[in-house]
């Protein structure tokens, strides 16, 4: 009863199970039950390099930035792809290795790690972790115009650009730069 201000105990109450919580990445918008179920984002993109490094070839000096925002237990559940060009996404491309990192720790992925090294100077030893770009056509010929993806446990989290467009003098192109956030 619409008019009514007094529960009689007529009224259903439909409990929907699932994340309440607003900050998880799976909050559910109809769950009224908490089942437990929420999960954080615990990495971030946090840059992107494009380049070119005094010792190295024009794409020396490509690179990503990610930032721990939590104490990440197997970083394996979290990966990149590359979105080249308009084509829309490729969907997930690269998986980090199962190493624990700690919140606050930057992870560099690099193409040419002495060159960055070289480039950077007392800056490289601020990174926690340098890995080496994963070997893949796809993801090795990014540049300063390709929109970046990062997933977790295979679900889409963040993107850089957008993958359905040329991101050539977009607001996002990051050519010969280093976009930061």
């Amino acid at each position: 009863n619409i008019n009514a201000n007094t529960d009689d105990g007529s009224c259903l109450t439909l409990i929907v199970e699932g994340c309440t919580n607003l900050n998880a990445f799976n909050f559910d918008i109809l769950a009224n039950l908490d089942n437990g179920s929420c999960t954080f984002i615990s990495l971030s993109l946090q840059g992107i390099m494009d380049f070119t490094t005094p010792n190295g070839s024009g794409n020396s000096g490509r690179g990503l930035h990610f930032i721990a925002l939590d104490d990440i237990s197997d970083l394996s559940i979290y990966g990149f792809g590359v979105a080249n060009g308009s084509t829309g996404s490729d969907g997930l491309e690269y998986s980090f290795d199962p190493i624990s990192v700690l919140a606050g720790q930057d992870i560099l992925i690099l193409k040419n790690a002495s060159n960055m090294e070289d480039y950077l100077g007392d800056c490289y030893l601020e990174f926690e972790y340098i890995l080496d770009f994963p070997f893949s056509p796809n993801v090795n010929n990014f540049n300063g115009d390709d929109a970046i993806e990062i997933f977790m446990s295979g679900d889409l989290i963040e993107t850089f650009g957008n993958v359905n467009i040329d991101g050539t003098d977009e607001d996002w192109e990051y050519l010969d730069s280093w976009a930061y956030k």
